[in-house]
């Protein structure tokens, strides 16, 4: 990617960006170089409506969703010629009515228009953490804010210079980030642009799907509404500075808290404008639309296929199963596509499945992600890696297939045989994610309520069975299916990255059992630690922590069965004369009370054990948890 840099002095240079890596093609010192760079590295790229993480995402098919599209380009373009005009628009409904394409398709409208201003699309089905948290949504926003035709000689450089005089800013809170990175530029060159006539939007779509992201340093837990609310109480406020001459798009489900937000007598002169879409919208009429566009795909690929496949009548049974929602019709349609089976014989799979619950909305769909399911290699296996994915730890792909895998291909095996629910990335050696195609599924894997089939395999099964997989690691020195040394030294510093934050959990499943311990060998090991792997110097703290939680973690948990007075196990005085060698044990001995020598002969003869965890950890483990240099090709295979 190429961007231009303009400097405090209006100069201009070339960045390239590629990785972690700055190529300055200009010879000079800029000014604005390093803030820019500070900006860029502190944005959700992924959540751009044009990004390369979201090249497949849905859009509304040609002649679908007219209606719905019209009303909202009516606000663009009139809405301020009402009685009480709104500078937002909530536009809701239902899980699987369409928000994300009708935003999709409304964002490249507007793009094409020359009226979009930014965009941010959150998604909890993305392996991106930054799209799934508010942590880069003012600062992303900023980034597009400033490449504006109309604004860019204005508020580009006052953003820049309000990085470099506050580096520290995209640590504060979002209502300080706006006034910093937007509500201020705009003040400065407010009356400057008096040519900005055309309406100029900004789109945030999937507010409901970012989740809660822990402060550092805090010892209170916030919750996903919280953070939410936050994002829109930042953008209230802003919509009403004289200054902020945009207009903003929100979509997102029903939950209660939003719309108390909207119904609240201070929120944008009263309630925002509102498009909810219920059946005003005729969501059945541009399914059927969408169904016969599809099946009409597939009639060109497969000449055998009649003019008249499939009927109208099973054209309007799939839409009576989709219950309004185009999550259902997508993922049938994706599932009758799937190379491996004739799309008749997928057809007859869809028809011949019925619902749990008749009453239930979600019943035709629960059973087809039920089927689809079940018709992998080992269902018990595909539904334990969903699962475990998904828990909050953000593994690029390689990282984790070589986690769970005990035999060569068995991640082609277990997940690529669901190409209509996720997408396996096409080259997982280069630090991409799995992408879950809707957060219907995501539902539908965290309610047991729904995924009946697989009810037993709880949150307890899956932090049990990813706590052997970490053992199986500890006892193969590395991945346990065979690869190269580099390959094996990458996964083992992301292996020590994801054990704090496990380990952490203070599950009891979480702790290595004594009879993997014992077939580990702990020399191997003790010597790793040891040894320096990182030439990066900004890497070097975090690297010392991770092998200094490890050992620490590991000379606790050895020790854990043993008994007092008794002697301890062979596996237990092994690790422990191996972790000894290691120079965190003298740094423990040395700066940390509670490893003084009375305390380790305690801990010995089991009289009084070591603590599992010091004091004052939780930050550090929030924040390694919270960043997303897991899936960074730094660490990839």
């Amino acid at each position: 990617m190429r961007i231009a840099i303009t400097t405090l002095r209006t100069l201009r240079t070339n960045v390239e960006i590629k990785g972690n890596v700055y190529n300055h093609n200009e010879v000079r010192q800029l000014s604005g170089s390093s803030s820019l760079k500070d900006l860029y590295d502190n944005i959700a790229a992924g959540a751009l409506h044009n990004s390369s993480e979201r090249y497949d995402a849905p859009k509304c098919h040609e002649e679908t969703r007219v209606a719905v599209q019209e009303d909202i380009f009516s606000w663009i373009t009139d809405g301020d010629k009402d009685a009480e005009p709104k500078r937002i628009l909530w536009l809701t409904g239902p899980a699987g009515s369409g928000k994300t394409a009708i935003m999709g398709s409304v964002a490249e409208t507007c793009q094409r228009q020359e009226q979009l201003a930014a965009s941010f699309f959150f998604s909890s089905s993305s392996g991106s953490p930054d799209r799934q948290s508010k942590r880069c949504f003012v600062s992303t926003l900023a980034y597009q804010l400033r490449q504006g035709k109309d604004l860019e000689k204005l508020i580009s450089p006052r953003i820049l210079a309000s990085i470099e005089k506050d580096p520290a800013i995209f640590k504060k809170r979002l209502d300080e980030q706006m006034e910093v990175l937007i509500l201020g530029p705009l003040r400065a060159s407010q009356g400057k642009y008096a040519g900005f006539t055309a309406p100029r939007i900004i789109i945030i779509d999937g507010l409901d799907e970012c989740d809660a992201q822990p402060e550092q340093g805090s010892a209170s837990t916030r919750t996903k509404e919280q953070d939410q609310i936050e994002i829109l109480s930042v953008l209230l406020h802003a919509s009403k500075d004289p200054s902020f001459p945009f207009k903003i798009i929100i979509a997102s489900r029903p939950e209660s808290w939003i719309r108390r937000f909207f119904s609240a007598p201070s929120a944008v002169q009263g309630p925002a404008a509102e498009i909810f879409l219920d059946n005003k919208y005729s969501p059945n009429e541009d399914i059927a639309l969408f169904l016969r566009s599809k099946f009409a795909e597939i009639r060109r690929r497969y000449d055998h296929l009649p003019a008249s496949w499939p009927s109208e009548e099973i054209i309007a049974l799939l839409v009576v199963n989709s219950s309004g929602q185009f999550v259902y019709a997508a993922t049938v349609m994706r599932f009758i596509e799937t190379p491996s089976q004739p799309p008749q014989a997928q057809l007859d799979v869809v028809l011949s499945l019925r619902a749990r619950d008749e009453e239930d909305p979600f019943g035709p769909l629960d059973a087809l992600y039920t089927k689809i399911l079940s018709s992998s290699p080992n269902p018990k296996v595909t539904f334990l890696w969903l699962r475990a994915y998904r828990i909050p730890w953000h593994p690029c792909a390689s990282f984790f297939n070589s986690l769970c895998e005990s035999s060569a291909g068995e991640a082609y095996l277990t997940l690529g045989s669901l190409p209509s629910l996720i997408r396996f990335p096409q080259i997982p050696d280069h630090g991409d994610m799995y992408h879950f195609y809707h957060k219907s599924f995501l539902d539908f894997l965290e309610d047991p309520n729904r995924c009946q089939t697989f009810r037993h395999l709880g949150d307890k099964p899956v932090l049990e069975w990813i706590c052997s997989r970490f053992g199986r690691s500890l006892m193969a020195n590395g991945p346990e299916v065979l690869v190269n040394e580099k390959v094996c030294e990458n996964f083992i510093e992301l292996f020590l990255r994801l054990w704090d934050p496990w380990v952490e959990r203070g599950d009891p499943s979480m702790v290595i059992p004594d009879e993997v311990l014992s077939n580990c060998d702990p020399e191997w090991w003790a010597g790793f630690m040891a040894g320096n792997h990182t030439e990066d110097i900004e890497d070097r703290d975090l690297h010392y922590k991770n092998r200094q939680h490890f050992c620490r973690d590991l000379y606790v948990m050895v020790h854990k069965n043993c008994r007092a007075l008794s002697p301890c196990s062979p596996s237990c005085r092994r690790w422990r004369k191996a972790l000894r060698t290691t120079p965190f044990f003298r740094d423990w001995k040395r700066h940390r009370p509670e490893w003084n020598a009375f305390a380790l002969a305690l801990d010995k003869f089991c009289l009084k054990r070591m603590p599992p965890r010091p004091e004052n950890r939780d930050a550090q483990v929030e924040e390694l948890v919270s960043t997303p240099l897991f899936s960074s090709q730094k660490y990839a295979s």
